[in-house]
């Protein structure tokens, strides 16, 4: 990977001042990772450090004592299911997955012509965002296009019409916001509460589900 000096001291300056490499990135607009070679290349931050199955044992062991679950010891420990399984079975444990998520439930026929009928809303929103994101996020329009169906299912079975707010307004804020969402995480991954990224394993897609 080459960096020019330019941009090599822009992202020390940026760093010192926001502290972290999420935000730097956000500012400059490049990747995450160019910013974090910049940062390991001139030794102001040290890599992290990979941690081996055989260092987190001993808590996944002991989370699922208390949890008997190895979904919730993955959502614990922000590490992924599959790891968590292949702990136990080393150990000859029975894996306990927990309860299967609930599926998503189906439109009634106005809720499915709702839907249908505001579907130019998903383009709309994908000419607000911009395809430009997508692109630097390494997504396609196509992939746009699905997170903005999501948003507009979850306005269509969420609307209620006593708030006082129209459907559409309600729509495209929620098809924005799913696209919008989908592009975070595909530049920087997903992270839990605490800011650490999640392995993106650990989570089930919906056909999964």
């Amino acid at each position: 990977m080459k960096v020019d000096s330019v941009l090599m001291r822009r992202i020390v300056y940026w760093f010192r001042r926001l502290k972290r490499i999420i935000a730097v990135a956000k500012h400059l607009k490049i990747r995450g990772t160019t910013v974090a070679y910049v940062l390991h290349l001139l030794g102001i931050r040290k890599k992290p450090k990979v941690i081996t199955d055989s260092q987190i044992e001993r808590r996944v062991l002991s989370w699922y004592k208390k949890l008997s679950s190895a979904g919730a010891v993955s959502r614990k420990l922000g590490v992924s299911q599959r790891r968590v399984s292949r702990i136990l079975r080393k150990n000859n444990i029975e894996i306990k997955v927990g309860r299967l998520p609930k599926r998503r439930p189906n439109m009634n026929a106005a809720q499915k012509k709702l839907f249908d009928g505001h579907i130019k809303l998903v383009k709309a929103g994908i000419k607000s965002v911009g395809g430009w994101r997508a692109r630097r996020a390494g997504m396609g329009v196509d992939d746009l296009y699905s997170a903005g169906l999501i948003g507009l299912w979850r306005a269509v079975m969420t609307f209620d019409k006593d708030v006082g707010c129209s459907f559409a307004t309600l729509a495209y804020k929620l098809v924005r916001y799913e696209m919008l969402d989908a592009i975070e995480i595909s530049r920087f991954g997903r992270r839990n509460v605490n800011g650490k990224l999640i392995d993106q394993s650990a989570f089930l897609s919906y056909d999964d589900m």
